[in-house]
């Protein structure tokens, strides 16, 4: 007999016990199938499975069949790879093209597709305008073999060319605009040229511009076939797809819409048509006096027995010419100088001159940005009587989400509800979008100054004929920095900490309150700090009434500071 006669035997052919067992059984086999299914599946992944090795997050169309594809890693430089465009309204049955991929050169986030056709591999294939792809990737690093499970790169192309404007944040110019497209433009209008916009009524109007500029046409395709072509065509792929011009009128109406710019044409031929949902919004001022390209503070005031006093305190910093490998040139002239100096209105009596090149690296997920600006500066007061030349190196770090004013959070939150509206087929405009109330930065820099005095000079004094000469000497200092920032609505408060160490000793020629003069040399740390309390009169924060507290002592004159001021601010 059989285990399972005996088994039946026992337990009856009718009993409640088999009953039981049976629904047992009939509900248990189930959930053994599927846990031992989840079990092969997660054996299958961890033997094999590689993930993609690029995330793409943008492309942009050089040519018919050249494009770039930037991914969310870091550094992609060392991948190459192949792969299949698809028709998307045929599906993925029928490949459209083949794809080999390179590294774009001296751009780690971007890579380059070069298309060409399944039917004949040595001619280039040539996207259409208007369609839609999909395209398949499979990509590897170069000095290794190719892993034999890699999850493919995929991602959807559409060869229409929507544009989007948005102001020119990073120039921080009024009236700035770029108009960013994924597709390349082949001309436009160079110097003046104008911007059709029209209103909600549907009427048009011609908007005059100036410094209208495209920083990569593709004007010759035939000279652009391969990565190193489009590299030397265009160093930064940022700038394949850009437009940007300056508008002529400062009083222009909030609510139009742009529509085109005469004469801006894409590599297809075609005119290129502006995203309807842009609005020419009124430019957001810079947060603070250090983000500024132009800044203005004057404070006056009187006290008794003594004449009206008055500090300016002003920076000129523009950005002049196109990036060069990634480096920004930008002069400088900073003062906060002042006259008729009173008790409670005192100044650092600086003045320095000089320029730098800043160049903005991305280096990991914690460091999100690394603002590495080398320069030099002129050194004097208001007198001319200190002459100084030094060297500096400025390195500020930008760690994650502690940069965070109101403009960036405001962009990112637009971006965000845009795209749920265009996932719910809703029309959204940034009239639809409220602006955020706080913002906040915080950021840290590390420094070095480096040079030393022209020559010996003759310092006098402020009231009086009392004079004293000031000997050269040598300039070596570290400058540690710190800088914060929180902003609510118009109100803002603005904090930097400068603990400077003089590695050397430095002359300087002070004065007394009786006006005499005495030299006094300086050594070790040397502080000095601004709290700036601000309200702007205007939603864009261009002149707002300012209260600053100054404490301590600023190069190259190290009086001593330690005041009050109010004014007006005015920054762009």
């Amino acid at each position: 007999m059989t285990w399972q006669m005996r088994f039946a035997k026992i337990i009856g052919r009718g009993s409640v016990v088999a009953d039981a067992l049976r629904v047992y059984w009939s509900w248990s086999l189930p959930v053994v199938y599927f846990v031992l299914a989840l079990w092969f599946l997660g054996v299958s992944y961890a033997s094999g499975e590689v993930p993609a090795a690029c995330k793409e997050t943008d492309f942009k169309i050089a040519t018919p069949n050249l494009i770039a594809i930037k991914c969310e890693e870091n550094d992609v430089s060392g991948l190459v790879g192949t792969g299949q465009m698809y028709d998307s309204a045929m599906g993925l049955s029928v490949s459209a093209a083949n794809v080999s991929v390179f590294p774009y050169p001296a751009a780690r986030k971007w890579l380059v597709l070069q298309l060409s056709s399944v039917r004949a591999p040595a001619a280039p294939f040539s996207l259409q305008w208007g369609k839609k792809y999909k395209l398949s990737l499979l990509l590897h690093d170069a000095q290794k073999p190719i892993a034999p499970d890699i999850t493919p790169t995929t991602f959807d192309l559409d060869v229409s060319n929507t544009v989007v404007v948005s102001p020119a944040i990073a120039v921080s110019s009024k009236n700035q605009y770029e108009f960013i497209s994924h597709i390349a433009y082949k001309k436009g209008p160079n110097g003046l040229c104008h911007l059709q916009v029209e209103d909600y009524a549907g009427k048009t109007i011609l908007l005059a511009a100036h410094d209208c500029t495209v920083p990569a046409a593709i004007s010759d395709q035939a000279k652009i076939r391969s990565a190193a072509d489009l590299a030397r065509a265009s160093e930064s792929p940022e700038d394949i797809g850009s437009f940007s011009l300056i508008l002529d009128e400062s009083n222009k109406a909030t609510q139009e819409l742009p529509a085109s710019v005469p004469s801006l044409i894409d590599i297809f031929d075609k005119p290129v048509k502006l995203d309807s949902k842009s609005q020419l919004l009124t430019e957001k001022a810079p947060s603070t006096k250090d983000a500024s390209n132009y800044y203005v503070n004057l404070n006056y005031a009187a006290g008794k027995g003594s004449k009206p006093g008055w500090v300016l305190d002003a920076k000129i910093s523009p950005t002049v010419g196109r990036l060069v490998h990634g480096y920004q040139f930008i002069p400088s002239a900073v003062a906060d100088i002042g006259g008729n100096q009173i008790p409670n209105l005192k100044y650092t009596d600086t003045m320095n001159f000089g320029a730098a090149f800043s160049h903005m690296y991305q280096p990991n997920h914690l460091l999100q940005g690394l603002l590495f600006k080398p320069g030099f500066v002129y050194e004097t007061d208001r007198e001319f009587d200190r002459n100084n030349i030094v060297a500096t190196v400025d390195l500020q770090y930008r760690f994650v989400n502690l940069f965070n004013p109101r403009q960036r959070r405001g962009a990112a939150k637009f971006a965000n509800e845009l795209k749920i509206a265009e996932a719910r087929k809703i029309p959204w405009t940034r009239s639809n979008s409220r602006p955020v109330l706080f913002g906040y930065a915080l950021d840290f820099h590390t420094g070095v100054e480096i040079g030393g005095a022209l020559k010996d000079t003759v310092v006098g004094a402020s009231v009086g004929n009392a004079t004293l000469p000031l000997p050269t000497y040598h300039i070596a200092r570290v400058v540690p920095q710190v800088h914060g920032l929180f902003e609510m609505g118009r109100f803002s408060v603005d904090a930097i900490g400068t603990p400077r160490y003089l590695a050397t000793v430095e002359n300087t020629v002070l004065e007394r309150n009786d006006h005499s003069l005495f030299l006094k040399r300086l050594h070790g740390w040397s502080a000095f700090g601004i709290i700036t309390g601000s309200w702007s009169f205007d939603p864009a924060g261009h002149v707002s009434f300012t209260v600053a507290y100054k404490n301590g002592f600023s190069p190259p004159k190290f009086s001593r500071v330690n005041t009050v001021q109010s004014g007006i601010a005015i920054k762009y």
